[in-house]
C-alpha cells in the first residue's frame, strides 16, 4: 500500500477526485488527525480547559480496549485524557440501545456484542465508531446513548449541561452524516460506499476497478449538501436535519465526518479534506462548520488588534452576532423530538460565544440587543427551501414551555435584516437568571393601539382609529381573531430589499400584562400617518410587561 501523497503544505491530500472507494481509508484519516494535531496551532477547543478539569467526574466513556464503560475518575493517565466523540441520530422508530439503572453495572464489566442475539446489542454506528476509535489510535469513546444513565434524572441533568464542552474537548468528533438511525452503520465502515443519486452527472461511464473502486465523474454541488437539500438524505430524519447534531458540529475541534459518498475531515481550518471528491469550504453562513470557524476568526483578529491597538478588518462583535443570527435561523429548521431540548440543545454553543462577547443567555437571546431580538417571525417561505425536498412546517411549543417573546417558541424563525434600535426605548429582561416561562421583557416606549381586521383573502391587517388601514406588514405567530386591539411598540428600524423600515412589536392584552402575538413592519417613507397617531392622544408611553 503506498503512502497518502501529501498536499503543497506537506500535509495527506485527498485521493484522485472522482475516485469512489467502497471502504474508507482510515490510515488516511489518521494522517489527516496527526497533521492537524501537531501542525495546527489555530486547530484549539473552542473551550478553555482539560476533559480533566473541566468534565463532571462521573463522566463515563467507553474503553474501546476492554469493551466497556469507564468513569473519568477512574481512568488514571500519566498524560491529559484524549477521547473521541460520537455525532449520530438514534432514530425514532429504530433499535437504539440504552444505558440504564439496571444495566449499568453489567456494561462496566462489559458491553454487549453486535453480533448478540439476546435482548441487548450494540447498534451499527456505535459499533463502528469503536473500530474507527481504535484505528484512529485512540482509546476513549463518548457516547451518549451509553454514557448517560437515560432513567436518571440526575445524571441526565449533569451530562445534558456538559454537552458543549464533551463535544469541544474531544480530540475529534466522528459524525455518522449520512445516518437516519442509531443502526445505519457508518459509511464505508461496516456498509459499503455507492455512488452519489440524483446527480447532475452522468454515471453511464463508470467503471468498478478489481480493487473495489468506483471511478466516474461528480456532481458540481458539494456531494453531502446536494444529497441533504435535494436527494435520498433531504429528510426530516436524517443527521443533518436534526437538532442535538446541530451544536455537535459547531463545537467539535475536529469533525470526521462519513457520508455515503465519501469520508471528509473539518478542523479550524476553511477547507475541509475529503478522501474523494472536492473539498468544501465553510464560506456558507448556514453551515455550522462557518460558525465555528467565524468565532475562531473573530478570536483571532481581536487578538491581532490589541496588539497592534485596533484593527479595521470588520470583525467585531457586529460582524459576529449577524452569524448567530443566520446560524439560528438554521437552528430553528431542525428537529427535536422534545421542545423543552430547543434550549438544551444550544445552550453550549450560546455559552461559548456569551465567553467570547458576552450579553448572551443559555437560550440563545442577545441580551445587549433586545430590540431587534424580539422581533424575529416565522419563516416558512425561506429561500433556502424553494429547491430543497425538505419542506418546512410550522412548529409551535406547548404553551408555557417559553415566553411568548422567546424566539425558542415557533419555528421556523428569521428576523429582519440589519435592524438598529430606536432611540428612547428601553427593553430588558426583567430577571438576570436563566429565561424561563414566567420570564418577562419589560419595555418602556411610546405604543399605539389599533384594531385587527380581515381582509378579502383571509389574511389580516391593522386599522387606523377613523377604520382606514394602516400600511403595515403584519406577521402573526398564530392564526388571530379579528376585532383585537392590538398594542403596537416600535423597536426598531431595518432594511428591506429597496427601503428602511420600522419595526413593530406586536402585543395583546392579558389582565395586567401583555404577550407578543406577532410583528410588523412598517416603510420609513410611509410612516408619516403611524406617526402622527402615535405622538397624539390616541399614543403614549407606557411600561409593557411582556410574559
Amino acid at each position: 500500500m503506498h503512502p497518502p501523497k501529501a498536499d503543497s503544505n506537506g500535509e495527506p491530500d485527498a485521493h484522485a477526485h472522482g475516485v469512489v472507494a467502497t471502504w474508507a481509508d482510515l490510515a488516511l484519516a489518521r494522517c489527516w488527525l496527526r497533521a492537524c494535531t501537531q501542525n495546527h496551532l489555530d486547530c484549539g477547543p473552542l473551550i478553555k480547559g482539560s476533559a480533566t478539569a473541566t468534565l463532571h467526574p462521573r463522566t463515563r466513556f467507553i474503553d474501546v480496549r476492554l469493551w466497556r464503560l469507564v468513569q473519568l475518575d477512574e481512568i488514571l493517565l500519566p498524560v491529559p485524557l484524549e477521547y473521541v466523540a460520537l455525532s449520530y441520530v438514534w432514530g425514532s422508530d429504530a433499535y437504539q440501545l440504552r444505558m440504564v439503572t439496571a444495566n449499568l453495572a453489567a456494561f462496566k464489566r462489559r458491553l454487549p456484542e453486535s453480533t448478540s442475539t439476546g435482548a441487548e446489542r450494540l447498534p451499527k454506528t456505535i459499533v463502528d465508531a469503536m473500530l474507527v476509535t481504535r484505528a484512529l489510535g485512540y482509546r476513549f469513546l463518548w457516547v451518549d446513548a451509553l454514557c448517560i444513565v437515560q432513567d436518571s434524572r440526575e445524571d441526565l441533568e449533569d451530562q445534558l449541561t456538559q454537552m458543549g464542552a464533551i463535544y469541544a474537548l474531544a480530540t475529534t468528533t466522528i459524525a455518522a452524516r449520512g445516518s437516519r438511525s442509531s443502526d445505519t452503520g457508518l459509511p464505508g465502515v461496516s456498509v459499503p460506499r455507492g455512488r452519489i443519486g440524483n446527480s447532475d452527472c452522468s454515471w453511464d461511464s463508470e467503471v468498478a476497478a478489481a480493487n473495489g473502486l468506483c471511478v466516474g465523474a461528480w456532481t458540481f454541488h458539494p456531494d453531502e449538501q446536494y444529497e441533504e437539500k435535494h436527494g435520498a438524505l433531504a429528510d426530516k430524519r436524517c443527521y443533518i436535519w436534526r437538532g442535538w447534531t446541530f451544536q455537535e458540529q459547531i463545537l467539535s475541534t475536529r469533525s470526521l465526518e462519513f457520508s455515503p459518498q465519501r469520508m471528509v475531515l473539518w478542523c479550524g481550518r476553511k477547507m475541509s479534506r475529503p478522501d474523494s471528491g472536492y473539498s468544501g469550504s465553510a464560506s456558507e453562513m448556514y453551515d455550522p462548520h462557518h460558525f465555528r470557524h467565524a468565532i475562531r476568526r473573530y478570536l483571532s483578529q481581536k487578538g491581532a488588534a490589541s496588539d497592534v491597538g485596533g484593527s479595521a478588518s470588520g470583525i467585531d462583535d457586529r460582524w459576529l452576532l449577524a452569524r448567530w443570527n443566520t446560524i439560528r435561523d438554521t437552528y430553528s429548521t431542525r428537529s427535536l423530538t422534545y421542545a423543552l431540548d430547543r434550549r438544551r440543545a444550544i445552550m453550549g454553543t450560546a455559552k461559548v460565544l456569551n465567553d467570547v462577547i458576552g450579553g448572551i443567555d443559555s437560550g440563545g437571546h442577545i441580551r445587549t440587543n433586545l430590540h431587534t431580538e424580539l422581533l424575529w417571525y416565522l419563516d416558512l417561505k425561506t429561500d433556502r427551501a424553494q429547491k430543497m425536498l425538505v419542506k418546512f412546517s410550522r412548529d409551535q411549543a406547548p404553551d408555557g414551555l417559553f415566553p411568548s417573546w422567546s424566539w425558542l417558541n415557533l419555528w421556523p424563525v428569521t428576523w429582519p435584516a440589519l435592524g438598529e434600535p430606536l432611540p428612547d426605548v428601553t427593553v430588558r429582561i426583567s430577571s438576570h437568571s436563566e429565561v424561563t416561562s414566567n420570564t418577562a421583557v419589560e419595555i418602556d416606549a411610546r405604543a399605539l393601539e389599533l384594531r385587527l381586521t380581515e381582509t378579502l383573502d383571509g389574511g389580516r391587517k391593522l386599522v387606523y382609529p377613523d377604520g382606514s388601514p394602516a400600511n403595515i406588514t403584519v406577521r402573526l405567530d398564530s392564526v388571530t381573531e379579528t376585532g383585537l386591539m392590538i398594542t403596537c411598540v416600535p423597536l426598531a428600524r431595518g432594511i428591506s430589499i429597496m427601503w428602511w423600515e420600522q419595526e413593530l412589536l406586536l402585543l395583546r392584552r392579558v389582565e395586567e400584562h401583555y404577550v407578543r402575538i406577532g410583528m410588523g413592519s412598517l416603510p420609513e417613507h410611509d410612516s408619516e400617518r403611524f406617526s402622527e397617531y402615535l405622538y397624539s392622544e390616541e399614543g403614549q408611553r407606557r411600561v409593557i410587561v411582556c410574559y
